[in-house]
Formats: C-alpha cells, sequence, structure tokens
C-alpha cells in the first residue's frame, strides 16, 4: 500500500457531550473468555446466570463464548458445563487498548472518538477537492454522526455507496477498516487510475462511528459496552441500534428486556442514530451498496436474519456471487478464512438488523462482515491486527464498491415474475416495473426483445400501464421453438439498462406446452419408497416413517401439508413419549425408479424440517439428490438448514439441471443428526413429478406444434388434394372446419382466416 495520511494528535479535543457526568472505568481484570459447549435450552439458562456477559451475538445451542468474572469461575467450575478457556484474563489487553501511551498512529492504534474526527479533517486537509464531512443526525446525548464524502469532479447524476462502522460500540476495529478505505482511496486518487475511476464515477458516503455515545463509554467507563446509551427508565441503559431498524423488527434474536444486550428498544426506529441512518438512505436513492461493519466471527452475511427467508432471483444470485468474491479476495491478502452466506443460515436469527432494512424495505444490496477474530481474542484484538484486518478487507470492500460503480441508473422487477413455462401457440403477457435510482427514464424506451430458434431479435416497445408499470407481450410460440427474450430501457445519464445484465448474450426462456402429472405421492400409501439408514456412523433413532403427524415432540408438525392425513416423518411414535428425533447418523427416504426418457420433468415436494426446535441450531441440514442410474451415483439438488424451516414450504426442481433424465431417475431425501446437540425432525409430503407436453388445440394446427404456420399450410393442401376420410392422414382431422366427413374447399376460407391472425 502506499502512503498512510496521518497528523499527530496534539490536544485538540471535541468538547464532551453536554450534561453527561463521566462514571469510573471499570475493571475486567482477572475476567476470563471461555468457550461453552452449550447443548440445551438448561445448558444455556445456566450459563446466563453464570456469565454477565454472553459474547455470542445470536446465543444458543452450540458453541458460546462468555465473560466469566473472578468470582463466578468457582461456579462455571461447579455446573458441569463443558467449555475451554481462551483468555485465562481479559483485563490485560483492555488496559492496554485504554491507557496507550504514547499513541502510534492510525492502525497502529485503536482511535478514540475525537481521534477519528481528526482524521478524517486530516483527509479533507490533503484533498479538499475530494473530501468533505457533515452530520446526518445526532446521537442520544447529541454528539454529531460523521460522515466523509469523497467524490471525484464531475457533474449528473452518479450511483452512490454508503458504508459505517461501530454500530456495537465495543466492535472496535470495525471504525479503523473505513478509515483506511478512506485514506486508500483519498491518497492514491492521482497515481492509480482505478481509484481514480472509482472517485469520479461513484459518491462515497463514509460513517465511521454511528454509534459515538457507545464508543465513547466504551473508552471512558465500560471497555464491552455494545448499545446505545439511552436511559431505559428502569435503571438500564441502551438499544441495540441493530436490532432496532423496522424490517422484521421484534422477532427472534433481539430481546424486549431493556437490560439485555439485545434490547430492541420501545419501538421501530425509536433512536435518534437508527432515524439518522434510516433518513439518510431514504433521502440518497443512489446508494446502490451498502456495508455494515461488525466483529468478531469472519464473515460476509446478507439478507435475509429475521427469517429463513431468501431474497428473490436475480438478487438471490447476485448476493452470493458478491459473497463468494469478496470471500476470495480476502483470503488472496493473508490467508484468513471468512465465510458467507444469508445472516439467518449463516450466523442465527436476527430480526430488526440494518442489512434486513436496507434490502427489504429499500432494495439497495446490504451486506455484513463480520471481522477478526474466531474467537482468541474476540472484542479485544491487539492493536498489532488493525493493520492486516484493514489490509485484507480492503480489496473485498473496493470489489462491491465496483459492483456499484458499474450499476446503470434504470432497474427492472417482475411484480408477478417470469413464466417458467407458457402455452404453446397463445401470447403470453409479462408484468414489468421499470424505476430509476440516480438518474431519469427515457420516455418510451423500455423495449422487449424476442426471438425464436436463434433467429435475430425483433425489438418491441413495452405498453405503459401506470406509473412505473409496463406490459410486455410475448408472442405466441411452438412447442418445437426455443424463444428467448430479453428487456432494456434507456437512462438519460447513465445510459441503456439491461435484464439479464448480458444480454443479448444472455437471455430469459421459456418452456413452452404444459406440465401434465406424471407421479403423485400423498404418502396415504406407500408408492414404492424404501428407506435406507446410515451404519457408520449408526443410525440409533429416529428413521423415516409414513404416518399420521403425533404432534407432541420438539419440531414435530401439526399435520401433513396436504391435509390427506399421513406423511413421511422422521420417527413419529407416541410411544418413545414424543421425544424421539433423528439420532447418531442419517436416513433416507428414496424414491421409486421413474422412467423419465427423453422427458423435461419436474419435481415439487413439501419439507418440514426443524434443528434444535425452540433454540439455536448447530450444522445438521435437510438434503434433496437426484439420481439417473438407478441411485448408484446421487447428485446434490438442494440443501436446508442448519436454521429451522418456517412451517412446511414446497419447493422444486428441473430434472434436466442436474442429471440427464433417464429411464432410471430416482429422488432420495436425507436428514442427519452428525452435530452435537441438535434435535432434528423432518417431514416430506405431497410429492409430485411432472412431464412437460405439448398439449393445445388450436383449430388449424394440424401438426399439433401448437402454432400455425406454413407448416401447416403445406398439411392442409395434402389433406384437400389427398384421401377423403381421415384415416390416412389422420391429423387433417384438425383441418377440417365445417364438421363434415373431409377437408374440402368449404375448409378453405376458415383456414386462411386463421392464417391471417397468425
Amino acid at each position: 500500500m502506499r502512503r498512510l495520511v496521518w497528523c499527530a494528535v496534539i490536544g485538540v479535543c471535541l468538547p464532551a457531550a453536554a450534561g453527561v457526568a463521566q462514571e469510573p472505568r471499570v475493571s475486567f481484570a482477572g475476567h476470563q473468555l471461555v468457550r461453552v459447549n452449550v447443548q440445551s435450552e438448561a445448558d444455556l439458562a445456566l450459563l446466563q446466570t453464570i456469565s454477565p456477559d454472553l459474547w455470542t451475538d445470536y446465543p444458543g445451542i452450540g458453541q458460546i463464548d462468555a465473560r466469566i468474572p473472578p468470582e463466578r469461575v468457582d461456579a462455571l467450575k461447579a455446573s458441569g458445563l463443558s467449555y475451554v478457556v481462551l483468555d485465562d484474563d481479559i483485563g490485560p489487553e483492555t488496559s492496554r487498548h485504554l491507557n496507550r501511551s504514547p499513541f502510534r498512529g492510525a492502525f497502529d492504534d485503536y482511535m478514540t472518538l475525537d481521534e477519528i474526527v481528526q482524521y478524517l479533517d486530516t483527509l479533507i486537509a490533503a484533498r479538499p477537492d475530494l473530501c468533505e464531512r457533515f452530520s446526518i443526525g445526532q446521537s442520544v446525548q447529541t454528539r454529531p454522526l460523521w460522515v466523509l464524502h469523497i467524490t471525484g469532479p464531475g457533474s449528473g447524476p452518479k450511483p452512490a455507496v454508503f458504508y459505517h462502522a461501530g454500530i456495537h460500540a465495543r466492535e472496535w476495529i470495525t471504525e479503523p477498516v473505513v478509515l483506511y478505505l478512506a485514506n486508500y482511496l483519498v491518497t492514491n486518487y492521482d497515481t492509480d487510475p482505478a481509484v481514480q475511476n472509482l472517485v469520479d464515477t461513484l459518491d462515497i458516503y463514509l460513517a465511521p462511528c454511528v454509534n459515538p455515545d457507545g464508543y465513547t463509554y466504551c473508552w471512558n467507563t465500560y471497555r464491552l459496552w455494545r448499545k446505545n446509551r439511552r436511559n431505559n427508565g428502569d435503571g438500564s441503559y441502551g438499544v441495540d441500534l441493530n436490532r432496532n431498524f423496522a424490517y422484521g423488527w421484534g422477532g427472534g434474536g433481539s430481546s424486549g428486556t431493556p437490560s439485555d444486550e439485545t434490547y430492541r428498544g420501545p419501538s421501530a426506529f425509536s433512536e435518534p442514530e437508527t432515524q439518522a441512518i434510516r433518513d439518510f438512505i431514504v433521502g440518497h436513492p443512489d446508494i446502490l451498496a451498502y456495508m455494515d461493519y461488525h466483529s468478531y466471527a469472519q464473515l460476509i452475511m446478507w439478507p435475509y436474519g429475521y427469517a429463513n427467508v431468501l431474497p428473490p432471483e436475480p438478487d438471490r444470485t447476485t448476493f452470493n456471487t458478491l459473497g463468494l468474491e469478496m470471500k476470495a479476495l480476502i483470503y488472496a491478502v493473508h490467508g484468513v478464512q471468512y465465510d458467507q452466506g444469508p445472516i439467518y443460515s449463516t450466523i442465527y436469527q436476527a430480526s430488526g438488523g440494518s442489512v434486513d432494512w436496507v434490502y427489504g424495505a429499500e432494495g439497495r444490496f446490504g451486506f455484513t462482515i463480520e471481522l477478526r477474530d474466531t474467537g482468541q481474542y474476540g472484542f479485544e484484538l491487539p492493536p498489532e491486527q488493525i493493520l492486516p484486518t484493514c489490509e485484507e478487507n480492503l480489496p473485498a470492500i473496493l470489489h462491491l464498491t465496483q459492483f456499484a460503480a458499474d450499476q446503470v441508473g434504470v432497474h427492472f422487477s417482475f411484480p408477478d415474475g417470469l413464466p417458467d413455462v407458457r402455452p404453446g401457440g397463445e401470447p403470453t403477457a409479462v408484468q414489468v416495473e421499470v424505476t430509476t435510482s440516480y438518474d431519469t427514464l427515457v420516455p418510451g424506451s423500455p423495449t422487449l426483445h424476442y426471438r425464436h430458434d436463434g433467429g435475430a431479435f425483433q425489438a418491441v416497445p413495452l405498453v405503459l400501464v401506470s406509473g412505473n408499470l409496463y406490459e410486455a407481450t410475448l408472442p405466441p410460440a411452438a412447442c418445437t421453438d426455443h424463444p428467448e427474450f430479453y428487456f432494456s430501457a434507456e437512462g438519460a445519464g447513465s445510459g441503456t439498462a439491461y435484464i439479464p445484465a448480458g444480454a443479448p448474450s444472455e437471455t430469459f426462456t421459456a418452456l413452452v406446452g404444459e406440465f401434465v402429472m406424471f407421479f403423485a405421492d400423498n404418502c396415504e400409501t406407500n408408492l414404492g419408497w424404501t428407506v435406507v439408514n446410515s451404519t457408520s456412523p449408526a443410525l440409533t433413532d429416529g428413521a423415516w416413517d409414513r404416518g399420521v403427524p403425533v404432534n407432541c415432540s420438539r419440531g414435530d408438525p401439526p399435520a401433513d401439508y396436504d391435509g390427506s392425513g399421513q406423511c413421511y416423518l422422521t420417527d413419529n411414535s407416541a410411544a418413545n413419549g414424543c421425544n424421539s428425533d433423528v439420532d447418531g447418523g442419517y436416513t433416507w427416504l428414496v424414491s421409486p425408479t421413474f422412467n423419465l426418457a427423453g422427458a423435461d420433468a419436474t419435481v415439487s415436494y413439501a419439507v418440514w424440517y426443524t434443528n434444535n426446535y425452540g433454540s439455536a441450531p448447530n450444522n445438521d441440514v435437510f438434503k434433496v439428490y437426484v439420481s439417473a442410474d438407478n441411485g448408484t451415483n446421487w447428485t446434490l439438488v438442494q440443501t436446508l438448514g442448519p436454521a429451522t424451516s418456517s412451517g412446511w414450504t414446497v419447493y422444486e426442481f428441473r430434472v434436466t439441471d442436474f442429471v440427464i433424465p433417464s429411464d432410471r431417475v430416482k429422488v432420495r431425501f436425507e436428514a442427519s443428526d452428525l452435530g452435537s446437540g441438535s434435535v432434528v425432525e423432518a417431514g416430506v409430503d405431497a410429492i409430485f413429478v411432472r412431464q412437460l407436453e405439448c398439449a393445445c388445440s388450436n383449430p388449424g394446427d394440424g401438426n399439433g406444434d401448437c402454432i400455425v404456420d406454413l407448416a401447416d399450410y403445406v398439411l392442409f393442401t395434402d389433406c384437400l388434394t389427398g384421401p377423403g376420410t381421415f384415416s390416412v392422414p389422420p391429423a387433417c382431422a384438425a383441418l377440417n372446419f365445417d364438421g363434415d366427413s373431409d377437408v374440402d374447399l368449404q375448409d378453405c376460407a376458415e383456414f386462411q382466416s386463421v392464417l391471417d391472425r397468425t
């Protein structure tokens, strides 16, 4: 990296918030950091009576990091809980952070709030042509929420990004990461064309500390403070700002108890800090990418956290792709592994988080990264790891920034979705919503582009319905066609936008025909399913069974999915006290063999799955496989969990997406208990296999491809001049318009009329 801009801090401090008295500093001398293997709700409750501070953000069954004061060490030893000591005395590290002298400089030491603000001013002084700072609001104790705005010359609309740190006060590594990005952009602007392009293309907004009251309280009084400093009126202080956003507010993974670390506040956006973030994002529709930095766990996460719900396509793929790319970029710097995925399934449930609201309510691509480490130091990451953490995260955030820079200002969505299958010989209407972020739409520019069988694309303007809503009409297609289509629209300043983004090389497709039932199983009788249980490790309980759900165990479904009565379940015996689940290995439910040779088929099924019912899951998952050789080889189709699903959920896959259809296709459902402390229950119901067929009844469609065209004209001529009955060319029946015994001159006028309409 090139030079780092920094001016020595020489005793110039911002005034303390008015009316805030400083309390004596809390000492953590002799306090231990331990990692406890929590195996039950009773274990968790016991741990909470021993530890005043669980460092794991989403405590549940599994491994939990906890702070143990000296006077409670004996209680932990006597508890019977299984644990390891990560740090036998966190006090020295805390004191080293707070009592540093002298200050060694940015990215070698943690900075106080005053030093952070001075660092921003240092950057501004170095490049006033690129930087400015402003406040987007105030904290509970009236401290300003500073944002550094970085952008280059150039007028006209620009896309923007907004990245912030410090929403949880004790997560001190987050502030340097944001400041390091600011420094990199400013100091490399003149020498690095890629940096100059980013800064000139974008408005970059960086907020290094959005919880200034909590951060200051960490430095002055209580190093491990998490929340803001709201007086809750009951003797407790603080709201968890990352549980105070409106999307999914009040759900699991947050607390309604004011003294708890994850207290969500009395209402969504009750806090001035979250109100300021909300108002800034709402007021800047040009913000296309968002990052909320946290520590610790080394994770890259995206929506959603409030429930086991994923973003719709194509955003789901975009999130996953960006997450994987950022993961690889981070690893390439220092070989440090960060995992990635949706918040709910990557950590645990967390409701009212910033990322869910940014995407779910505002439609921006929101991420959160949990920085170093994975528990050795936790929130007290040594200053020696500040610079390496900044270095490894820089390429990832630059990649997300470039993603935003590459976006045009016009966006598409499909309120009713896109058709996967469409009837042959009929036009298909598609609703298209065209919106803009930082740009304006060129009137009349939204367009449908389509073609059949690789021909030239035809362009048809979309029809404006109202507001931002348009309608496109896909023209009739034959069953033998391979229709492709995409959409375009033009932004006044940003140019032409396409969906899919890679059009015309990348297009949407829709199968022509209809799916008809090949195999239907409501699980009332056994239609050929077999159960296979693991022997190494040996399954000890919870094998697949068919019956009416008993509904008296942990996580059992209250009833089957389709109301027929029975379904397949993992152990359904009331004789076991209704507490039996999958234990010790895996159990397979294997289908009969399906002859799908040459067919385009789909498989749909309803799944019920729980893992640690009523608490946090471990890593056990539910898997679905397909085989094209009677089970000799299996291809993974789907993985559910480890988070618990929300009731019965229907899923579907297309066989050709995973294997070449044959006459030996099988499907397999797998429930497993391979981790410790899990309560795994699963159910499957309403299993359907459907095949695509060309089915239509268009008058004049003699060859049965669902569309009337030149081929039918040739056939009509043959029928007209050929035998007088339908027995020789039976397709002539579709060309007999007047209903007599043959195709004759009386049918010509009607057939000509059909041709004229197509």
